[in-house]
């Protein structure tokens, strides 16, 4: 997190930043946080720079619940609006997606929330955890009182690479349905470390 607690003590991120402007080069921020004003400045010093957000649902409640310490929507909202009107580009990561945990449905409201905002860019990932973290990972779904945790798992079955997946063939389904939906509303799409079942360890889907 290049925002955390600690950069208002150790200025870390700053620091860097200026290193990187001074000569003169792009740098892009990867956040769950909105950042300070100077780094709304760093992004504006080149063209080539730009802010993208990791954010995982629309739903106001499953996100103070998956993603404790993040901003809300509205902040959210209300800081890609003003860097879409600064000029500076501005990419989301929905990620991890948690099927039947969050919804479709949740996940193409978001997609239209970001891009009335003027969001130009949103990259897909669906949850993906090693065979010894999976039951951890259910765990803690679970003590987070999330609804839909039981029929995730039901879904969370595909083994590729010692790595578990949801099933493919409703990750793709979700992927049609967003890739129309994105091309729909004029922003770009795509996805981060998905794979399919090609008989071996998994290849890039």
């Amino acid at each position: 997190e290049a925002f955390q607690d600690l950069e208002s003590t150790y200025h870390i991120t700053e620091r860097l930043s200026q290193v990187v402007t001074k000569h003169g080069l792009p740098i892009f921020y990867l956040s769950r946080r909105i950042p300070p004003e100077w780094a709304k400045e760093v992004l504006l010093s080149n063209p080539y720079s730009y802010m993208q957000w990791s954010i995982n649902t629309s739903n106001p409640d499953d996100l103070r619940r998956l993603s404790p310490g993040t901003f809300s929507m509205a902040e959210l909202l209300t800081a890609v609006e003003e860097y879409s009107k600064a000029g500076i580009y501005t990419s989301f990561q929905i990620n991890p997606i948690i099927p039947e945990v969050t919804t479709l449905e949740e996940i193409i409201q978001l997609v239209r929330l970001l891009a009335q905002a003027g969001g130009r860019h949103v990259i897909f990932k669906v949850i993906e955890e090693s065979a010894p973290n999976r039951e951890v990972l259910l765990k803690r779904l679970r003590s987070s009182h999330l609804e839909g945790v039981d029929r995730f798992e039901k879904l969370f079955t595909q083994y590729l690479g010692h790595q578990y997946y949801v099933r493919q063939d409703l990750r793709i389904e979700w992927f049609k349905a967003l890739l129309q939906e994105t091309r729909r509303l004029g922003i770009t799409m795509s996805t981060c470390y998905e794979y399919y079942d090609n008989g071996d360890a998994g290849a890039s889907l």
